[in-house]
């Protein structure tokens, strides 16, 4: 069955919104007593619904049953990335960190960041990117996407910080992060040149983990969620 993210979930109701019901309409080509699962992200449940009658503008659904399903890990892992040089760089990163279990995205600017414009309406496609990629991977919940002014060390501290680099020197291995139940994780990713001297004494000074990956140098929009991705199987 098809899954999509609604957020206002009852036992029966309509959806107008021209873009579902292009999708659902002509392109799923769906009609009367056909199936879909939805969720509304803030329970641990899916919500099997059929379509009980469609007119011109909205499709009604009426609700079958509740599926209990915790797809979310135990823990809370977040990516703060450098902005990267190119837009579709950013929504890569996004659509395949939710597909791969990251909480949330935190995306700032640093030393070597190239400069990117990102208004309301390219905000609101990240968004959208994430939301269908949670739809596909079966997710609970919906990251949250923010762009971040700066780096609050301090809100920080009482949580598990690590940062990439590509010397092995006073460096930990990637196995040997080991992720707790209910603690929360931070990865950050430079840009594609890499984090400067200064901000990497910074993060040591706020003891941050610095992890090496070996000699494989990976690019900044595939980096972030692969170790993601290592750490929850390491789980």
């Amino acid at each position: 069955m098809q899954r999509f993210y609604f957020e206002n979930i009852k036992d029966y109701f309509f959806i107008e919104d021209k873009n579902f019901i292009n999708q659902v309409l002509k392109v799923l080509r769906s009609q009367l007593g056909d199936k879909f699962i939805f969720f509304d992200g803030k329970k641990y449940t899916d919500f099997v619904f059929e379509i009980s009658e469609i007119q011109k503008n909205k499709i009604f659904f009426k609700k079958l049953e509740e599926i209990d399903k915790n797809s979310e890990i135990d823990f809370e892992i977040n990516l703060f990335s450098s902005i990267p040089n190119k837009l579709e760089k950013i929504e890569f990163i996004a659509q395949k960190g939710t597909e791969v279990g990251v909480s949330n995205f935190y995306f700032f600017k640093s030393q070597r960041s190239q400069k990117i414009f990102l208004n309301e309406n390219k905000v609101d496609r990240i968004k959208k990117i994430i939301q269908e990629a949670a739809e596909q991977s079966n997710r609970n919940k919906i990251p949250n996407f923010q762009i971040i002014e700066k780096i609050d060390f301090e809100k920080l501290k009482k949580e598990k910080n690590i940062f990439l680099h590509t010397k092995d020197e006073n460096s930990l291995k990637l196995k040997e992060i080991k992720a707790k139940s209910g603690e929360k994780i931070n990865i950050f990713i430079g840009p594609e040149g890499g984090f400067s001297d200064e901000e990497i004494e910074i993060f040591q000074k706020n003891n941050f983990q610095k992890i090496f990956l070996g000699n494989r140098i990976l690019r900044t929009e595939t980096v972030g969620f692969t170790v993601a991705f290592f750490i929850i199987q390491n789980f």
